[in-house]
């Protein structure tokens, strides 16, 4: 027995092709092969007599892996106690624990003229105006940015890019209407199953192109059509488009 799958979903995996394979055997009692028309590359073939990508990516490419788990930092070595800090333990007076820390690299005279002071005010001033520069390019972008979503939301161009484009349901029975091989393979199978709803409209489409297989939508139909084309082999074709 013969079978055509339609799936414009999203890729489906080596385990879902699998099970899906398994309930169609148990369903129609016997070997079932299996013509795959997808609209995502998938992970593998096993089990498939044959499959068709018809979206515009044909190469599988797996998901990205999950970032590992952040660790926490190695502890650090106790930094070393500088010299003239009292040890732990050690009492000390109010006017030791109010004076300012010793800097052994200061000089008296320099601090007296004070160029210290004066290259470190120029060292902030060069700092910071990159950044006023940084800020208000960032504030251009981000304005030009939400301008494009407030027009990508709106609904005239939402309208007019569903007329042009359309969605995936449109865009995989646009493919199906060119490709002659769907209905090449539509014609030799017993059964035709749309896997998901974006299959729909091109199921549709074959359906009132080839009058004589069963057209259902979803895994349960496609299992309750083979158990009754087993029970009664006279019985499988003729039926409604998409049950």
């Amino acid at each position: 027995m013969r079978v055509m799958l339609l799936s414009a979903g999203t890729a489906l995996s080596a385990g879902r092709l699998a099970e899906i394979r398994e309930a169609l055997v148990a369903a129609g009692s016997g070997p079932v092969d299996l013509d795959l028309f997808v609209w995502r590359a998938m992970e593998s073939r096993t089990g498939l007599r044959s499959a068709t990508v018809l979206g515009p990516t044909t190469t599988y490419v797996p998901p990205a892996p999950k970032p590992p788990a952040a660790t926490s930092p190695a502890p650090t070595a106790r930094a070393a106690t500088p010299a003239g800090t009292p040890a732990a333990g050690r009492r000390i007076s109010a006017e030791q624990a109010m004076a300012p820390p010793e800097d052994p690299s200061s000089d008296p005279a320099e601090d007296a003229d004070g160029p210290s002071t004066a290259a470190a005010l120029l060292t902030e001033v060069a700092d910071a105006a990159p950044v006023a520069v940084r800020k208000a390019a960032g504030t251009v972008r981000w304005g030009t940015k939400r301008k494009i979503i407030q027009v990508r939301r709106s609904k005239p161009y939402q309208a007019v890019r569903r007329t042009i484009r359309g969605g995936v349901a449109r865009q995989f029975a646009a493919r199906a209407h060119r490709d002659s091989a769907v209905l090449a393979c539509a014609r030799n199978s017993q059964v035709i199953v749309a896997l998901d709803s974006g299959a729909v409209a091109a199921a549709w489409w074959i359906a009132k192109r080839v009058p004589g297989p069963p057209v259902v939508f979803g895994l349960p139909a496609a299992e309750r059509e083979l158990r009754a084309m087993t029970r009664h082999p006279s019985t499988g074709a003729g039926q409604s488009p998409v049950s």
